[in-house]
């Protein structure tokens, strides 16, 4: 879609849709702004207003439950089978990556903006200190929600350097069991989470 909103907003559950989005939303040189669909209807209309987020990409479920005048794109609509071509879009180290906002635990929320060479140069920090290199043949796990900055962590890098992630869903995130078996499954090498 020829969008002219630079800042293009998610909401999706835990699945490789997520990356599908990221990526084509870098792709076509627009700035990401993920949500988590577990957050509190408060929160989620006031990042949509407070970010002016013009477009949304999201399913048929969550869009029922929230106040958003925007372009809202459904997920499930999005005709994946078309022969799309790689778009011829120069995207400046300067500009804006993603948007992320603060927990809010001290206040109001608040929104962390990333650039693209923040971003660049976290990953080539990461890959030499953490042998993410393709030879490693690293399997990386993802738990985290995709609005917090570890999430950056476990995509980029990963990606980057050619290695596997595996992406837990909501279940398998939160149960000590289902993870477990979730890492043998995939015999993951990588795991980012805060200490606990």
């Amino acid at each position: 879609k020829n969008i002219s909103s630079d800042i293009i907003a998610f909401s999706l559950g835990r699945s490789v849709d997520i990356i599908v989005t990221i990526l084509a939303i870098l792709k076509s040189g627009h700035t990401y702004m993920p949500i988590d669909p577990e957050y509190p209807i408060e929160r989620i209309n006031f990042m949509l207003k407070d970010s002016n987020t013009k477009v949304l990409i999201t399913n048929s479920d969550f869009y029922k439950k929230i106040d958003y005048s925007g372009t809202c794109i459904l997920y499930e609509d999005i005709d994946f089978s078309e022969n799309i071509k790689n778009l011829n879009i120069k995207v400046s180290p300067d500009k804006l990556c993603y948007i992320m906002y603060t927990s809010g635990s001290t206040g109001t929320p608040k929104a962390v903006s990333i650039k693209h060479h923040n971003v660049l140069n976290f990953v080539q920090s990461m890959q030499k200190r953490l042998d993410y290199t393709p030879s490693s043949n690293s399997k990386v796990i993802s738990v985290t929600t995709v609005c917090f900055d570890i999430f950056v962590f476990e995509l980029y890098p990963t990606l980057l350097s050619g290695l596997t992630l595996v992406i837990a869903d909501e279940l398998e995130s939160r149960s000590p069991k289902l993870l477990s078996e979730l890492i043998k499954k995939h015999k993951i090498s990588k795991i980012l989470t805060t200490p606990s």
